[in-house]
């Protein structure tokens, strides 16, 4: 039978525990990565920074004090990043943490960031200490630009700054010693010098003007000289032409081709309103005109500048005329002239061509006195003759026809006035005055249109009606009867002994009274407002009661028929 060798049992063994022992770590070692993925290795740990307390800042001479709290803050998301990362870049720190039952310490430095709005404000600070930058300049002299170089200045250096207080964080360091650094301007000599460059060219020779292709003008290198402007921008200085100077030499080479616009305006047609369409106008396009001319100012062997036109809207269009909603006519009142004078009629005329064509808009406020100025009207109302007569005034008229159409409408009235006598040929408190010395009559629209107002003198005849549309509102004007009635004082006439007397006086006066005017608003069986208007008449004139003298007393007696 034939015998086998031995088998070295000592190193099987040992090959084989060694097989054992790295199948086991391999395992552990897939284990623990899948258990801190994403998160830090053991024995990682991040530092605590020093962000409380006070910290001194040395710029030049002078002590700053800052809060570390609040120029910092930690970057919590970068933070995590960083101590997920430490240790991981290479397979053996990852087996030492993984592996060994003592895991190497790990400091990770947690991740800062600056507060932006105290960042700012201490840069500011810190750089009132150094010296600021000039920018280069250039400027106009004659015909040439003529540039001015800039200077360098001093401030704190940025970087420099930021990492000392994160050091400060990490090691407690202080107080900090600001370093300085240059500060150069944002426009330099070469961004001033392009700018010439482009002035220099622009003004290289005259320039032709064209309007559709036809030859309107030149202008002249001195001319544009003058009108040249260097406005700076971000990065240099861009070259303009100053706008209305130009408008104004421009405009007129074109003046053939310019109109007004015209508004939209409406047309009374009996109770009817119709709207004229509103006409846009043409007027010179400063600002593409003037794009034409510095386009000139490249390299270009052109020296054409084409000139635009550019639409004017009109200020009231069709549309916005049309969304007015004045439509029909909603009160009309007329008032003859009679034996007026003429300066009496043609101030009158001049008052109702002020007053025509007015629109008062929604929630907008009536004044009559703003409207047709106070130049026009003929004086105080207050010094109109009193007794059988109307007042003799331009305005008195126009303004009690308006009046009651705004009593009709049931529009708020903000200011009224009476007369201060009654004149017989009006309704006693339906009447309103005013002044150039500051009586007015006030109104706001608070229909949900706007309102038109026409006045016209025609012949003899004055016309006020109010246009718009029509609204489901119910007007109550009742008036009361006068009360407190007031009559004028006492006039004497001296009787001789013989009872004769000397000259007989008329009792011409007439009584003063106060009269209320209700009036009641209302729609759909809802009222609206109520309102009160009183109007106080002055006794006019004088009761005559005669005297009689004698010797030795004064006593009254009636007076003879």
């Amino acid at each position: 039978m034939r015998r086998f060798g031995r088998i070295p049992l000592v190193p099987l063994v040992a090959l084989s525990s060694l097989l054992a022992i790295a199948v086991a770590a391999v395992a552990v070692f897939g284990l623990r990565e899948w258990q801190y993925a994403g998160r830090p290795l053991p024995g990682t740990v991040v530092a605590e920074p020093r962000l409380t307390g006070s910290l001194d800042l040395i710029a030049a001479t002078t002590r700053v004090g800052v809060a570390p709290g609040d120029l910092l803050h930690v970057d919590d998301e970068a933070t995590r990043r960083a101590a997920v990362a430490a240790g991981r870049n290479s397979l053996l720190s990852r087996a030492a943490a993984f592996l060994l039952p003592l895991p190497p310490d790990r400091t990770v430095q947690p991740v800062l960031r600056v507060q932006p709005g105290a960042w700012r404000a201490l840069l500011a600070r810190l750089d009132r200490y150094g010296r600021p930058p000039q920018a280069a300049t250039v400027a106009m002299r004659g015909l040439q630009p003529v540039v001015r170089g800039g200077r360098d200045g001093i401030r704190a250096s940025r970087a420099a700054l930021f990492a000392a207080l994160v050091r400060h964080a990490r090691e407690g360091q202080s107080p900090i010693h600001v370093r300085w650094a240059a500060w150069p301007p944002r426009v330099g000599a070469a961004e001033a010098g392009r700018a010439a460059t482009t002035a220099r060219t622009l003004l290289s020779a005259p320039i032709e003007l064209r309007l559709r292709r036809v030859r309107v003008g030149s202008v002249r290198p001195a001319q544009l000289a003058r009108l040249i402007r260097f406005r700076r921008v971000r990065d240099g200085y861009r070259v303009g032409l100053a706008g209305q100077p130009l408008a104004s030499l421009l405009r007129p080479l074109v003046r053939r081709w310019l109109r007004g616009p015209v508004d939209a305006s409406f047309r009374v047609d009996g109770p009817r309103v119709h709207v004229v369409p509103a006409r846009a106008g043409l007027d010179l396009d400063a600002h593409a005109s003037a794009a034409a001319i510095l386009a000139l100012g490249g390299e270009t062997r052109s020296r054409v500048a084409a000139l635009r036109l550019a639409r004017v809207p009109a200020r009231l269009t069709t549309a916005a005329a049309r969304r007015l909603g004045v439509h029909s006519r909603l009160a009309s009142y007329t008032t003859s002239l009679g034996a007026a004078p003429p300066a009496q009629a043609q101030r009158l005329r001049l008052l109702a061509d002020r007053l025509d064509g007015t629109i008062v808009r929604r929630k907008q406020v009536f004044s009559f006195v703003r409207v047709v100025g106070a130049d026009t009207l003929a004086g105080s109302l207050e010094r109109a003759p009193a007794g059988k007569t109307a007042p003799d005034d331009a305005g008195a008229r126009a303004v009690i026809l308006l009046f009651a159409g705004a009593l009709q409408l049931g529009l708020p009235i903000l200011e009224r006035h009476s007369f201060p006598v009654y004149a017989t040929g009006y309704a006693p408190g339906r009447e309103a005055a005013v002044s150039a010395a500051g009586d007015d009559l006030r109104f706001r629209n608070d229909l949900r249109h706007a309102l038109l107002i026409a006045a016209r003198v025609s012949g003899r005849t004055l016309r006020v009606a109010v246009y718009g549309t029509r609204q489901s509102r119910r007007v109550s004007v009742v008036p009361e009867l006068p009360t407190a009635w007031t009559a004028p004082p006492l006039a004497f006439a001296v009787v001789p002994p013989s009872g004769r007397p000397r000259q007989r006086l008329s009792a011409a006066g007439e009584d003063g009274f106060e009269v209320a005017v209700e009036r009641t608003v209302s729609r759909r069986g809802k009222v609206l407002r109520r309102d009160t208007f009183v109007s106080r008449y002055r006794p006019v004139g004088a009761r005559a009661v005669p005297a009689v003298a004698s010797l030795s007393r004064l006593y009254l007696s009636p007076l003879p028929g």
